[in-house]
């Protein structure tokens, strides 16, 4: 048996993966006009998503 996400739920995990892309760390402005999103929303995805990234590179270090 195979999970495939929803079609609603995989355009929400694209698109925060590629805010992250987008994220220099100082452009949060943009990023907001450009997903017509909060700035409190923005900076959780962002948060979220950098947190996959260290993780999936990191791994458990300890």
């Amino acid at each position: 048996m195979v999970y495939l996400p929803r079609n609603d739920k995989l355009k929400k995990a694209l698109r925060d993966a590629q805010m992250f892309h987008d994220c220099t760390g100082h452009n949060h402005r943009e990023l907001i006009k450009k997903y017509n999103l909060t700035q409190q929303s923005v900076y959780q995805i962002v948060a979220e998503q950098r947190k996959l990234f260290v993780d999936k590179y990191q791994g458990e270090l300890f």
